[in-house]
């Protein structure tokens, strides 16, 4: 192994798996602060590009581009399970394993948790966003979550915010079919209002309110 590769194995290691016994407040801050208003959604960035040419052109210009899969973000930005566990998840959630293939157990793959945003806020409680990346069918999901947590590190609440799930496939051009992600993201306003914009199913408000509690508005 070379000196360069085990600067980074070393680097990559102190990052993830030195995560273990840290505490709230540290572990807030590996969260990068984002302002108010704000939109939590996938970006063109975060999906693998493939490109359609038609038939009647081999010219690069008139290929279209499609979203084949969500990409892994980077393995520094992943959140160690201990940590999930600790701070993001609800008492009554179980991490359920994915099996690709029914050979044995040793092919099981978790769900990769990853370091998203950290809303600032004036609040008596943090508001972090986490992501969930799952294999699914043979296609990788990703699913991006609100948590609200009390500053002595118990999760009050969450909410889905964003989502790139594969649903099936759709047409792009000459019957050609390529994968579809429904649009699913989410409008942040200063009042910790959310509105909730679903591909499939339209919109829903949400608001966030001073305990930390996240309820449907009525309107």
């Amino acid at each position: 192994m070379g000196k360069t590769t085990f600067i980074i194995l070393l680097f990559i290691s102190s990052a993830v798996f030195g995560q273990k016994n840290i505490g709230f407040d540290t572990f807030v801050k590996l969260f990068p602060k984002t302002t108010l208003p704000t939109c939590i959604k996938y970006s063109e960035s975060e999906f693998k590009t493939e490109y359609f040419t038609p038939e009647e052109t081999t010219a690069k210009k008139d290929s279209i581009p499609y979203h084949d899969h969500i990409l892994p973000k980077d393995t520094t930005l992943i959140i160690k399970y201990e940590l999930v566990k600790l701070f993001l998840l609800a008492d009554t959630e179980i991490v359920t394993p994915r099996y690709p293939d029914k050979n044995s157990a040793s092919d099981t793959i978790y769900p990769t948790y990853y370091i998203s945003n950290r809303l600032t806020t004036n609040k008596n409680f943090v508001c972090l966003i986490y992501e969930r990346q799952f294999n699914f069918n043979g296609s990788t999901n990703a699913e991006k979550y609100l948590c609200t947590i009390a500053k002595t590190g118990k999760l009050l609440d969450k909410i889905l915010v964003a989502s790139a799930n594969y649903s099936g496939t759709g047409i792009l051009a000459e019957g050609f079919r390529v994968p579809w992600f429904p649009d699913t993201n989410s409008d942040i306003n200063k009042d910790l209002s959310i509105i909730f914009k679903d591909a499939n199913y339209g919109n829903f408000i949400y608001q966030i309110d001073d305990n930390g509690k996240i309820k449907k508005a009525n309107h």
